[in-house]
């Protein structure tokens, strides 16, 4: 089961990456001259953005959380022995006693409903 990015992260990413070139392009044209470095947070945030809406956030696998890097090839890995194992406190992911970096705020709504349910069904199994 794969869990996406909450759509939000994503807007507001793209929106913050068109304010900073949208300045940049205007300060530009009123100069005649652009700094590189007013551009980067720009172009920083036009790549997060983009990656945060064609990558997943997590993906929950028989004994494992794997949590992709939004850029780059760099995956967390979280192994746990059984479903009964995790369990959801406040907005985490936890892993027996251990809290992993996985968070509500930042799946999407529908895909983190359907993982705690899955949760939960195994709670109830105990």
């Amino acid at each position: 089961m794969k869990i996406r990015y909450r759509p939000a992260w994503s807007t507001t990413f793209l929106v913050l990456a068109g304010l900073n070139l949208t300045v940049t392009a205007v300060a530009f044209s009123m100069s005649g001259r652009v700094s590189i470095p007013a551009v980067v947070p720009g172009i920083i945030c036009l790549v997060v953005g983009l990656a945060y809406r064609s990558r997943h956030y997590f993906e929950f696998a028989e004994g494992q959380l794997r949590a992709p890097a939004a850029v780059g090839p760099l995956v967390k890995t979280y192994d746990f022995d059984d479903l009964s194992q995790l369990s959801i406190r406040g907005k985490r992911v936890w892993i027996g006693e251990k809290k992993t970096g996985l968070s509500r705020t930042m799946a999407h709504p529908d895909d983190w409903q359907a993982f705690e349910q899955q949760i939960r069904a195994a709670e109830t199994f105990e």
